[in-house]
């Protein structure tokens, strides 16, 4: 039995359930109990164990979305109450109300305000999570009970990393066998196609084994002795039975002339042809290279025993059969005893792929959200599992699970861990809220029989919802009759878990508190409920044409009347927007969309996976990116013309292939495309691309271009986002290669400006915690049979169809056939809204309309139509949009002088040959006698160095003292292709933190205080690279030979990043590495060689700038105390091949304070106000 809740006395202490049905408050009811919580309020039955802050009150539930709603709308409810409490506001609501007089006197209610505005202002730090991100959170926080914690790359699946466990498995267990043990194995997986099918349908979707070495050849050991065994087995038992099986089949031959009249046996039910199958399986089987299953029925094996011989034979014959039939039963046991065996090799590769996946995982730093909190759920059990319990009790001392009948037997089986539901302890609370007729996410690890367990451990401490809020009260009446009809019935109840007197999920009628508006159309009230019917058995196919077509048309017509919502007067016409129609899947969503879309009905798919990089569009920009990036690369460029999103015809295409003239200047206009992308940025190259072969106009002359518009905008902007986190264009293009290779859910969602205004179609699962003015539900008798899980698909439709039915506010439609599934009978009985109204299994389908009408009747708001074919085509005239206002036209001047530079873009006219691919392994390794000279060459390989080494220097370069340092190394180069070459790399950087650095002598290892990959950005004066080339050449190596830089005016801002700068003895330092290969070994090193290759890259330009950046920071940050000559130190370009050469690879560019406010002055704008 449960009780009705009262928000201000409901004890909060203690373990207890909360069941709050569809619509009946339930984020508000929280945001109450967190008022209360807050302020400790209530007498001694009823008082929580204490006041608590927000960080003490764990609030959890399942989507980042809710966490954020419920996060908002309990700081509201905070500074509301606070508000009443100061006595700046009335209360708005009777909680309120008897709150405050909770609080009669003055000092007592001015420390409850200052209570509550403290919570409220502290909700930044509430403890309110998805249950994800709190397990996440825990493990980080209380390393102490379970070990290490490595950062790890947090991914919703690991779908990318199956195929490779499954090539190592397959490799590892094929590859070593031979003759029989070779045959017995390619019998079982055919080849690896269906080996990887059948292996992925039966890995582990929520739970991977813990993986350790031993327990990798643990199962690769059993694997092997039990394949081994069981072929062994197998030969010896053909071995025994061949000479068996050969006289059973001659005598069998010899009973079975060609001619029927002189065969003993019944040739209706034991045909000789038949029967000479069956022998012919079984001479097979005897085969060296034979089956290892001879493929018999049981009921073919039980016609072979003696007596199924016996019960073959025809009157007045006799057959006088070998004993050895009699002898076949143990032929077959031993057979099954085989096909047991092969069974669990099938498991153990199983587990064997999953121990590989988890061992990948591991080594990459990648885990799932699965992973952590099974990880979480091995801690509370372990063996400082209790030193954990102890910590999470005092640090969140009471909890509000949200959305509880979603959780899983693991989550149930931590919280229970932590909080005891059992014990019902008073100096701890847990509240589980949640209504179990909305448990739809089982596909999600969601269990209800989690629930259910929770449910007894509380027992009798329920607590209902009772009122509605949502919907209008002839809604709620007729959703109450539904579902009351059914529970009152003898049986199961009506979500079919009644068992005696065991109720553990019974349906509770509900109040309607009403809505204050009405819906009318042509100034009648519109039918709570409309039931489109037939009694024809439609297949799958005719029932989405028929039910959609009616769907459509009544939704057409709906909005072509004057409907709208009123109070006194009208407040709102009804849009498309506050239509929604409910779907199972993609198949029935598009057949409402075509429908919708031949009475001219925008609509909008809510459940499509609009990802933007899952797009068909994306593999044709990313065409476009590889031929702007290399635009004198034909080949790429004939590809990214011929892409689809672009659109040319043929005759175009060929016009490009045959004349020189106009290929040269498409290619022209690229190399305008590749000069945009450089100084402007990937979104305006892509603007211009658009405009130029006018795509917008054309795609919206389309049916769908304003979707691939959209599309393609969007995604520009998507790149220019994530192009300000990467290097180059190169670098944008191989991260976008990775993301389409990587199974992805990215949150980048496609969204139209218009979509605000059209139809929704969208999932049963995806309406749950929506609601909307009018429903559809155009399937609701649809479903697919399960005949291995009835019971349990039964159970879930119906708690589908009770999630469907309660997002509706003002109006439901719903669509009701017989519905036949491929050839057979009326199915309504067994849909869920059959077992609802009560219809008799296999019930014809003159029933429907007449249950119907006895479920329903008496309520005047619920309206029947018979859903005949053909029907009427209603057009739908959208209303004209509002005019837009005129442009504003902007008359001030562009300065396209104005860029960002970057020491890159001055020295781009220099030679620079990048290698075509960033894998180390197409830079063989040159001869050498230690790794800084076997190590790769070129600019892939010093880009992954420089990363490497700017990760070395955030951990202080201390792989000496950490152990786990090394660790992470290998990780991270076999993440990125490098795992060939770790083990120089870590000797590599070991020696890089001890060498001396000149001028001070001081290694890395021992610097005190450094900043790695320090950015920057300061404004520039106009001048020109001529300009900055005269100083850098005058100053620093004056007379040496060098390229000039790049011709171009310097204005706007210069930005870059410097290594590492360090303060040595009160000094500031810039420091470069410079991974360039100078020779074969350290002998090459020589200052001379150091001072040459900086002068050809134009190091010492890129220093004096580093330097430039410092210095103004240090001016601003020291401000009247800074001195060039006492705080700066210098520029050094360390050549991280040469560390052990002559010069110990370090070259100065000394004396900055000499030449540093010449510079600066050179670069400063003349302009005022415009400083670094």
């Amino acid at each position: 039995m449960s009780d009705p809740l009262d928000p201000l006395t409901f004890p909060l202490w203690g373990s207890r359930l909360i069941e709050a049905s569809a619509g009946t408050g339930k984020t508000w009811t929280l945001a109450a109990l967190y008022v209360r919580l807050v302020l400790g309020h209530g007498t001694a039955n009823h008082a929580p164990p204490g006041a608590f802050l927000p960080e003490q009150i764990l609030v959890m539930t399942f989507t980042r979305a809710a966490t954020r709603e419920l996060s908002e709308r309990i700081r509201v409810r905070l500074e509301e109450a606070a508000a009443c409490f100061r006595g700046d506001s009335l209360p708005t609501d009777d909680f309120l109300r008897s709150l405050l007089d909770d609080y009669p006197e003055s000092s007592t209610r001015r420390r409850a305000a200052w209570r509550l505005t403290l919570a409220s202002q502290a909700m930044e730090g509430a403890a309110i999570h998805t249950l994800d991100a709190w397990c996440q959170q825990v493990l980080q926080d209380t390393t102490f009970a379970h070990g290490q914690w490595f950062p790890a790359q947090i991914t919703d699946n690991d779908e990318d990393l199956i195929p490779a466990a499954l090539q190592d498995l397959w490799r590892q267990r094929l590859y070593p066998l031979s003759g029989l043990e070779f045959r017995v194995f390619l019998e079982d997986w055919k080849d690896f196609s269906r080996f990887s099918q059948r292996i992925q349908k039966d890995l582990p979707k929520n739970t991977l084994p813990l993986w350790s070495t031993e327990s990798v050849s643990i199962n690769a050991i059993a694997w092997t002795e039990k394949h081994h065994a069981m072929t062994h087995e197998l030969k010896t038992l053909r071995t025994l039975w061949r000479p068996r099986i050969e006289i059973l089949c001659a005598w069998l031959d010899g009973q079975l002339p060609p001619s029927q009249p002189d065969t003993p046996f019944n040739q209706k039910t034991f045909k000789g042809e038949t029967v000479r199958q069956w022998c012919a399986r079984l001479l097979h089987w005897c085969e060296e290279n034979g089956p290892a299953d001879p493929c018999l029925t049981e009921d073919q094996w039980d016609k072979l025993t003696l007596n199924g011989l016996q019960a073959q034979v025809k009157k007045n014959f006799q057959i006088d059969p070998p004993a050895l039939f009699d002898e076949l039963h143990d032929f077959r046991t031993a057979l099954q005893n085989l096909k047991d065996q092969r069974k669990h090799l099938h498991d153990l590769m199983v587990e064997g792929v999953a121990l590989r996946l988890a061992q990948h995982k591991a080594q990459v730093l990648r885990q799932n959200f699965t992973d952590i909190q099974q990880r979480l759920d091995q801690a509370l059990q372990g063996p400082q599992g209790e030193a954990l319990v102890t910590s999470l009790r005092l640090r969140y001392p009471v909890a509000l699970i949200d959305e509880f009948q979603d959780t899983s037997m693991r989550q149930l089986r931590m919280l229970d861990r932590i909080y005891d539901l059992n014990a019902n302890a008073s100096e701890r609370g847990i509240f589980l809220i949640g209504d179990p007729k909305q448990s739809i996410y089982g596909f999600r690890d969601a269990d209800i029989q989690s629930y259910l367990k929770a449910r007894a451990s509380v027992a009798p401490r329920h607590y209902l919802l009772t009122t509605n809020h949502r919907s209008v009260a002839p809604v709620v009446e007729l959703i109450n009759r539904l579902f009351e009809g059914a529970e009152q019935r003898v049986g199961p109840g009506a979500f079919r878990f009644r068992a005696k007197d065991d109720a553990p999920l019974p349906f509770h009628p509900v109040q309607a508190r009403g809505r204050d508006e009405q819906l009318l159309c042509d100034g009648r009230p519109q039918p709570a409920l409309t039931v489109a019917w037939t009694t024809e058995p439609d297949n799958r196919g005719q029932l989405f044409e028929r039910m959609a077509e009616h769907c459509a048309e009544h939704l057409g017509r709906l909005l072509t009347s004057a409907a709208g919502f009123y109070t006194s007067g009208l407040q709102a016409l009804l849009r498309p927007a506050d239509l929604a129609i409910l779907v199972r899947d993609r198949h029935e969503a598009a057949a409402v969309k075509s429908a919708l879309e031949r009475r001219n009905i925008p609509s909008v798919y809510l459940s499509d996976r609009s990802h933007l990089l899952d797009s068909a569009e994306t593999p044709d920009i990313l065409l476009w990116l590889q031929s702007v990036a290399h635009p004198r690369n034909p080949r790429l460029l004939r590809a990214a013309l011929g892409t689809s999103t672009l659109g040319f015809s043929l005759a175009e295409l060929e016009q490009w292939a045959r004349s020189e003239t106009a290929f040269e200047e498409i290619l022209n206009f690229w190399m305008e495309l590749h000069h945009c992308w450089q100084r402007q940025g990937v979104l305006s190259m892509l603007q211009r691309l658009l405009h130029h072969f006018f795509l917008p106009a054309r795609w919206l002359q389309e049916k769908d271009g304003e979707r691939r518009l959209t599309q393609v905008l969007h995604l520009a902007e998507f790149l220019q986002r994530t192009s300000a986190h990467l290097e180059g264009p190169e670098a944008l293009i191989q991260w976008l290669i990775h993301e389409l290779q990587t199974p992805t859910s990215s949150p980048e969602e496609l969204r139209l400006e218009s979509d605000a205004d059209r139809v929704r179609i969208i999932t049963i699962h995806k309406a749950k915690g929506l609601e909307f003015p009018v429903v559809y539900l155009p399937f609701a008798t649809c479903f697919k049979p399960q005949p291995e899980a009835e019971e349990k698909r039964l159970q879930e439709d119906i708690r589908l169809l009770y999630v469907a039915l309660t997002r509706a506010q003002h109006a439901l439609w719903i669509g009701v056939s017989p519905f036949k599934y491929k050839t057979s009978g009326p199915l309504f009985s067994a849909s869920a809204l059959g077992w609802l109204l009560g219809a008799t299994p296999g019930a014809p389908a003159e029933e429907l309309l007449p249950l119907l009408q006895e479920t329903w009747k008496s309520l005047p708001e619920v309206h029947f139509t018979e859903a005949s074919l053909p029907l009427s085509v209603t057009g739908f005239i959208p209303p004209p949009a509002p005019a837009l206002r005129p442009a504003s036209l902007v008359t001030g001047p562009f300065d396209r002088a104005w860029a960002i530079h970057s020491f890159s873009s001055l020295t781009r006219s220099l030679a620079f040959v990048l290698p075509d691919s960033p894998t180390a392994q197409q830079n063989p390794p040159l001869p050498g006698t230690s790794p800084r000279h076997r190590f790769p060459r070129g600019a892939w390989a010093g880009k992954f160095l420089h990363e490497q080494l700017a990760w070395a220097a955030e951990r202080r370069f201390t792989f000496d003292t950490d152990p786990t340092l090394n660790l992470q190394l290998h990780q991270r180069c076999l993440r990125q292709g490098w795992e060939t070459h770790a083990a120089d790399l870590e000797q590599w950087l070991q020696e890089i933190a001890l060498t001396p650095i000149a001028p001070s002598g001081v290694a890395l290892r021992a610097l005190p205080h450094t900043f790695q990959e320090m950015e920057f950005w300061f404004p520039l004066q106009t001048t020109h690279t001529e300009e900055l080339d005269d100083f850098c050449q005058t100053r620093f190596w004056p007379g040496h030979p060098r390229p000039p830089l790049t011709a171009r005016t310097l204005k706007g801002l210069m930005m870059g990043f410097a290594d590492l700068v360090f303060l040595w003895e009160d000094r500031f330092w810039v420091l470069d590495y410079k991974s360039n290969a100078l020779g074969e070994n350290d002998a090459a090193y020589t200052r001379t060689a150091l001072e040459q290759a900086v002068l050809t890259h134009r190091y010492e330009v890129q220093l004096a700038l580093y330097l430039l950046a410092l210095h103004r920071l240090l001016k601003v940050r020291l401000g009247s105390t800074y001195i060039p000559r006492q705080h700066l130190g210098g520029g050094i370009d360390l050549f991280l091949r040469g560390i052990q050469g002559p010069e110990r690879g370090s070259l100065l560019l000394e004396s900055p304070h000499e030449w540093i406010e010449t510079l600066d002055a050179l670069l400063t704008p003349a302009f005022p106000g415009i400083s670094s």
